[in-house]
């Protein structure tokens, strides 16, 4: 497989399960560093073990298309509710060090987290990719996360920004809930 395809397939997906809004988007969204932790482990581990135990590769592929299928349809039906609201309090320049703890101790106790990276990596990335490849794979994901929630905390820290987002959530959760849905049913209809 190409590995430009495999890269910007991870990424792509990657991208998708960022920008939807879940329990944690707000906590996150204050800083974002536990994900990466998840990705990297989960990608060098599991193809250590997926390298020593090939007849997983199909097993934990079709785990991953259904749990890529999950989110979406979750997405999709939780398109009109209105997203979670937390204490910005904390969030301030001041309380950098605090808002890294929050942001990275939410994602770290977050088992979505971990099952995300494992489906993601199993479905997408086959165990044969170079290292090359799989280190391109997390400096998009960093690029990524840190971009998005970056750029979420500084636009909706406007209050025309934020209205306009709460406008727009029902057609931004059901367009990325669709695109789940369909790259979890390539993922399990897929042989390789």
């Amino acid at each position: 497989m190409d590995q430009a395809l495999v890269i910007f397939g991870a990424a792509f997906i990657w991208f998708l399960a960022v920008i939807s809004p879940g329990p944690n988007f707000l906590i996150v969204s204050q800083l974002s560093s536990g994900a990466l932790t998840y990705a990297s482990l989960t990608l060098f581990g599991l193809s250590i073990v997926l390298n020593q135990m090939a007849w997983l590769h199909d097993p934990i592929r079709i785990a991953g298309g259904a749990y890529l299928i999950y989110l979406g349809i979750k997405s999709w039906l939780g398109a009109r509710k209105p997203p979670p609201v937390a204490d910005f309090a904390d969030a301030s320049p001041g309380h950098f060090a605090h808002g890294l703890r929050v942001g990275l101790l939410t994602q770290l106790t977050n088992p979505k987290s971990i099952a995300f990276c494992v489906g993601l990596f199993a479905a997408a990335v086959p165990p044969s990719t170079p290292l090359w490849a799989k280190l391109s794979i997390l400096a998009a994901g960093a690029v990524i996360e840190f971009g998005w929630y970056t750029l979420v905390t500084t636009v909706l820290s406007s209050g025309r920004a934020r209205a306009f987002y709460l406008r727009a959530k029902a057609v931004i959760d059901r367009t990325v809930g669709g695109l789940l849905v369909l790259l979890g049913a390539r993922l399990l209809l897929d042989d390789a």
